[in-house]
């Protein structure tokens, strides 16, 4: 259940350091640090209107597989759930 994963609850790179490799390497360290940890799968939730963030995700290939409603005060935005079966970097 995608549902039970543990949670960060945000991490956003700023604009103007979006683009520069950062958020790539911030995920990749991630992913080592869960692996070190004995972790096999992550879970990343990011806004559906977050076009950025979205994309970003596809490229590191999180496969789409959930949505959600998300509550902001009185708003509801849809988020969605990309999985990575293993935190090992895939061979190239």
């Amino acid at each position: 259940d995608l549902h039970s994963f543990p949670t960060r609850r945000s991490s956003d790179l700023e604009p103007a350091f979006q683009g520069l490799g950062f958020g790539k390497r911030l995920f990749m360290s991630v992913r080592r640090i869960l692996e070190a940890r004995g972790r096999k799968s992550l879970v990343v939730w990011a806004l559906a209107e977050n076009e950025t963030a979205c994309a970003f995700y596809d490229r590191l290939g999180g496969r789409r597989s959930a949505t959600a409603p998300e509550r902001y005060g009185s708003v509801t935005l849809n988020r969605i759930a990309f999985f990575w079966e293993s935190v090992r970097r895939p061979a190239r």
